[in-house]
């Protein structure tokens, strides 16, 4: 557990100096104020990203969509770093206790910073999996320890404002006599006057051999502009990443 410990409370010391602030911070993050930006990337750059990308950087298909996106979230911060909050499963094995399979929700979120100065786009989807294939016991250990580290180190909405959930590879929205409507894929059931659970939340998700975008937020909050800017510089260098020769 002090490996644990040490782990996050490195973590916390590294996103010191980045901050990313409402435009209207006096405003209520409302789940009855949600506005989401959607985006869709075309299935060609999709394919590459899942295909040629990933097997020219020895990656999984998460840490190749998250370099950039540390790169953008830096860019708008007006920094060199980014903290983003990342969802685990949560599940782990403790000693003899094994819950990778128990039945319940153990998800849990939680920051990891990255410094993306002196890194090229390669380099840094590789640091993002280096990091997060470092991260103890699924990430679940943030939430034993992280209040013992401070008020300003928990719980993750106190490092960074963005949450981030690949949810994989959705299925057809049309299934026999059934069809689910995609805006309601991951979508919450709450109470209209319900504090959202974070200010900026990014769902990646690939459907139809494209890979989707959707960005929700209150729009109280946050300038509608400031956020379509942010996505479409993430969108511009996943594009450049998917468009880079193999050595």
């Amino acid at each position: 557990m002090d490996t644990d410990r040490a782990f996050w409370g490195k973590a916390v010391a590294e996103s010191t100096g980045f901050t990313l602030a409402p435009d209207h911070p006096d405003a209520a993050n409302r789940e009855d104020d949600t506005r989401t930006i959607e985006r869709i990337l075309p299935a060609d750059l999709t394919r590459a990203l899942r295909t040629e990308t990933r097997r020219r950087l020895g990656l999984a298909l998460y840490p190749v969509l998250c370099g950039p996106l540390y790169q953008a979230l830096a860019q708008m911060a007006g920094g060199n770093k980014a903290v983003l909050s990342h969802r685990m499963t949560g599940r782990c094995t403790l000693g003899a206790l094994d819950v990778t399979e128990s039945v319940g929700n153990f998800a849990v979120h939680f920051p990891l910073p990255l410094a993306t100065d002196h890194l090229d786009a390669d380099d840094l989807c590789r640091a993002v999996a280096a990091q997060l294939a470092s991260v103890p016991h699924a990430g679940a250990s943030y939430d034993w320890f992280g209040k013992t580290l401070g008020d300003s180190a928990y719980p993750d909405d106190c490092l960074t404002p963005l949450r981030v959930n690949y949810l994989g590879v959705l299925p057809p929205d049309e299934h026999g006599v059934f069809r689910f409507a995609r805006e309601h894929h991951n979508q919450r059931l709450a109470p209209p006057e319900q504090i959202r659970s974070a200010e900026l939340e990014l769902h990646l998700a690939v459907s139809d051999d494209r890979l989707s975008l959707r960005l929700s937020y209150a729009q109280a909050r946050w300038d509608a502009a400031r956020l379509e800017a942010l996505i479409d510089d993430y969108l511009r260098r996943l594009e450049a990443l998917a468009k880079t020769p193999d050595a």
